[in-house]
């Protein structure tokens, strides 16, 4: 399955931000710092993204959505508002 469908699916499931980030970085078989250093933070920065403790900022969500292929819609649609 590719990540967009995994998303995709993972949206139907009414997954957060953070459920979302974590589901991509491991459809990829990226460790938390192998994605961290791709985007040019620290492990523990991708660490609280995907444990709620802090959201990443705007840069960083349109880095991510180049790096796995998605839209920025994608990872930040509220999945609440539906």
């Amino acid at each position: 399955m590719t990540s967009v469908v995994k998303v995709r699916a993972a949206k139907e499931k009414k997954m957060k931000l953070s459920q979302k980030i974590a589901e991509l970085r491991k459809s990829h078989n990226w460790s938390q710092e192998e994605l961290a250093y791709r985007l040019g933070v620290t492990r523990q920065s991708v660490g609280k993204w995907e444990s709620d403790a802090a959201l990443p900022e705007l840069d960083k969500v349109v880095q991510m959505a180049d790096i796995f292929g998605v839209t920025t819609c994608l990872l930040y649609t509220s999945d609440a508002a539906d």
